[in-house]
């Protein structure tokens, strides 16, 4: 497993992950979308959001790892763009979170948008499925477990647009697991055969 990355700035992205995240969160908990049976000490949310987004953001790159040889190697421009609509998507999710069939439809068509522009399209979008799978039935397993709920469970214990979102956030997971990896032999062109 080859890092190009010092420490200093993998703490640095961790870090940043870690506050979209919670931050997107908040959407969630001020907007009526989620809520945690015992409250917390930051705005109504848990004191282990942060850190379990922290494992999660490890956990997002480690699925990543093998599509990244197959995804377009990222400006810093791309992964701010990436973060910038993965944020405004989660934001999305936690104001409009109860307008399942508008709100899903958005994301899905979004997410479309941005993919169909990509030419490492196809990377991005096996990497967008699975990362929709494998997070949906992972907040599945958290939820089951009560130490925090939606307010609609459209899916067991989950909103319909959940898997959207996750999807939303695979280009982001992509680019940021691409510069973790740094120069790779993929980087002479990514072939646009579609």
């Amino acid at each position: 497993m080859t890092i190009a990355r010092s420490p200093l700035a993998l703490a640095l992205a961790l870090i940043g992950c870690t506050a979209l995240l919670t931050v997107g969160d908040q959407f969630h908990v001020q907007y009526g979308v989620i809520s945690y049976p015992y409250g917390g000490p930051v705005f109504g949310q848990a004191w282990w959001v942060a850190p379990g987004f922290a494992v999660a953001t490890v956990g997002f790159v480690g699925l990543a790892w093998p599509f990244a040889p197959f995804v377009v190697k990222p400006t810093r421009k791309t992964i701010a763009a990436d973060a910038a609509w993965f944020f405004a998507s989660y934001a999305a999710s936690g104001i409009l979170g109860h307008r399942v069939v508008g709100l899903t439809s958005l994301l899905f068509g979004l997410w479309m948008y941005r993919v169909a522009r990509r030419s490492d399209r196809r990377a991005v979008i096996w990497f967008s499925v699975m990362l929709a799978v494998v997070g949906t039935l992972g907040e599945i397993a958290l939820h089951a477990t009560g130490v925090t709920s939606y307010a609609r469970k459209d899916i067991v214990l989950v909103p319909a647009w959940l898997p959207v979102l996750y999807m939303q956030g695979a280009p982001l997971a992509l680019s940021i697991t691409r510069w973790i990896r740094g120069e790779m032999p993929s980087d002479r062109r990514v072939d646009d055969d579609d």
